[in-house]
């Protein structure tokens, strides 16, 4: 079996969120909701994730940002903006997705994800972090 096809069988089976595969093993796993899981990762394991594959629900901008700095080789997802597609596509990262949308909707569906707000004119990875993070801590989250 392949290192995406574990990350993605391992998604569904267990119902978790985001699948971080490296080597044929698991190396993370959350069920957790929004970009909390990835961003969690990404300061835990940034150096594990180089050239890993990974299996995640929802991509918008600041996701697929936090995976292409974390030099990650594949991604499978099932809904994807097309924003993070092409950021992804052009940065050589092997993509699989089920749907592409416009832009990730809010949990009220009254309009755009905040985190989605957050990254659509940033243009600098380190303030994204620092933005998601103070997202996070005012949510409670953090």
């Amino acid at each position: 079996m392949s290192s995406l096809n574990l990350a993605q069988e391992t998604m569904y089976n267990e119902n978790q969120k985001i699948v971080i595969v490296n080597n044929n093993k698991v190396i993370y796993k959350n069920d957790g909701f929004g970009i909390k899981p990835l961003y969690l990762a990404y300061m835990k394991i940034r150096d594990q994730m180089k050239e890993a594959s990974c299996s995640d629900r929802v991509i918008g901008k600041a996701a697929a940002w936090i995976y292409r700095e974390a030099d990650i080789k594949e991604l499978y997802c099932e809904v994807i903006t097309t924003r993070a597609k092409n950021l992804l596509i052009d940065n050589g990262i092997k993509l699989i997705f089920v749907e592409e949308v416009e832009f990730i909707e809010n949990r009220d569906k009254t309009g755009m994800c905040p985190v989605e707000t957050l990254a659509k004119d940033e243009e600098d990875f380190e303030n994204l972090l620092v933005n998601i993070e103070k997202f996070l801590v005012e949510k409670g989250l953090l």
